[in-house]
């Protein structure tokens, strides 16, 4: 097998992996990175998961917001 998984995750899968396996040592056994801009012009990328929105305030910059999420 490969000495090596990558695994593209949420930032709450360590707690997952620390309930599953207590004896790994974070950083050591595992680690994680930034996912890695495409130029670096354009800044550390975010990824999210948008499949679901609200809006607290109806005003223009929230309607703005969301069609911008939603394009």
């Amino acid at each position: 097998p490969p000495g090596c998984y990558m695994h593209r995750q949420a930032s709450f899968i360590q707690g997952f992996i620390t309930d599953q396996y207590p004896d790994l040592v974070a950083i050591e056994d595992y680690n994680y990175f930034p996912f890695p801009p495409i130029d670096p012009a354009y800044g550390t990328p975010a990824l999210t998961a948008g499949d679901l929105f609200g809006m607290f305030n109806d005003t223009p910059a929230a309607r703005s917001l969301l069609q911008w999420l939603a394009s």
